[in-house]
């Protein structure tokens, strides 16, 4: 009897279970959009020599049912995509190149390039840069000839060491044609195939102005064919004033004074002989400093030089600029200093006097001619 309760129960149960209605399966479809696929996020190079190319190429697919759109951005100037096609249809894909500099790049590298797209699951998507570049040289005690800020008649020379650190030896020279007006190069051969010094030289007098030039050099190696060295200098003129232009506000109620450095290298003394305002109702005065009381701003340069590269004041031009009213309706006006120096180009030195902003409400002091009579 107990076996036949057993049989009714299960019966039940099974009819039961038959008679609930089977739940309809759920839609495991994703929903529409586009889609991003792409073949990998990361690219590790390993360990490479300097000059080595570098490409990495990334297969980008839209495996949605809309318009796949991507925009590729670096983290550094140093790794570079190229654009894939955007939008990208349906089912259609694209490749997009990374290119690594490792001319340029010496060390570790980690950096990104990141993917914007219009995939809602996958909005960004970051590719990691991997690897190292090992330098095929390197150069001391600093990367170039840095000279820093000279004068025009300043005798320097500036050395670097290069060390080949390449498994074969190098042939370094300098590439015809290189030149850096001012300055003499010289590459001397330390070891053969594997220590250089590379010289710079200059030849007074110097051009005035920032000097930047590239050193080209041929190393004799296919995985590096030149390498670069950049000759840096700063040329001051022989005789400079600071400021070097002045304002005169038309709203400037009170008088105002400015004192304006004569600035001068230290083995070419330099007088103001005579200082005169183009405006009649400006005054100056031009007057005398200890030497050495004030000095231009700190020098850039980073190694040491033979002789000071600090300009020096002796004078002093004080500008009385009085209240804005006096200022002309219209034009700027100057200073015009005149020096005793050798060189004609700094005989006349002029420094601008900008007139800005309007007149403060009041009235404006009557004009006189050059016999000191008003104008009518």
């Amino acid at each position: 009897m107990r076996m036949g309760c057993v049989r009714i129960a299960s019966f039940v149960l099974l009819f039961s279970w038959a008679a609930v209605p089977l739940a309809v399966a759920q839609d495991t479809k994703p929903a529409g959009g586009p889609r991003l696929e792409i073949s990998a996020t990361e690219w590790n190079f390993g360990e490479v020599w300097q000059g080595t190319p570098l490409r990495f190429e990334v297969r980008l697919t839209n495996t949605g049912d809309a318009p796949l759109t991507l925009e590729p951005k670096s983290s550094c100037g140093c790794t570079v995509p190229t654009r894939p096609k955007s939008p990208l249809a349906p089912g259609e894909s694209d490749q997009m190149v990374i290119s690594y500099d490792a001319v340029r790049r010496r060390g570790p590298a980690h950096h990104t390039v990141t993917l914007t797209t219009n995939d809602p699951q996958r909005p960004t998507v970051v590719i990691t840069v991997r690897g190292t570049v090992k330098p095929v040289y390197e150069v001391s005690p600093m990367e170039n000839l840095t000279f820093g800020r000279l004068f025009r008649d300043a005798e320097e020379t500036r050395r670097v060491e290069i060390v080949n650190r390449y498994v074969d030896r190098m042939s370094l020279r300098i590439r015809s044609g290189v030149d850096v007006p001012g300055f003499t190069l010289e590459l001397k051969e330390l070891e053969p195939g594997v220590r250089y010094e590379l010289s710079a030289r200059t030849r007074p007098p110097l051009a005035v102005g920032l000097i930047r030039r590239e050193v080209v050099l041929e190393t004799g190696l296919s995985v590096l064919p030149e390498m670069r060295v950049v000759l840096f200098a700063t040329v001051q003129p022989p005789i400079a004033v600071s400021p070097d232009k002045l304002t005169w506000p038309r709203n400037l109620v009170s008088p105002l004074e400015t004192v304006v450095r004569v600035l001068h290298a230290p083995a070419q003394p330099v007088r103001i002989v005579q200082a005169r305002p183009t405006h009649p109702a400006i005054a100056v005065t031009i007057r005398d400093v200890g030497p050495g009381a004030s000095a231009a701003a700190q020098p850039v340069a980073t190694a040491p030089a033979t002789r000071s590269t600090e300009p020096v004041c002796t004078q002093e031009i004080v500008v009385h600029l009085p209240a804005g009213v006096s200022a002309p309706e219209s034009g700027d006006v100057a200073i015009e200093l005149q020096t005793d120096a050798n060189d004609p180009a700094y005989q006349k030195i002029t420094i601008p006097v900008r007139v800005v902003g309007t007149t403060t409400a009041g009235p404006r002091p009557p004009a006189t001619s050059p016999a000191g009579q008003p104008v009518p």
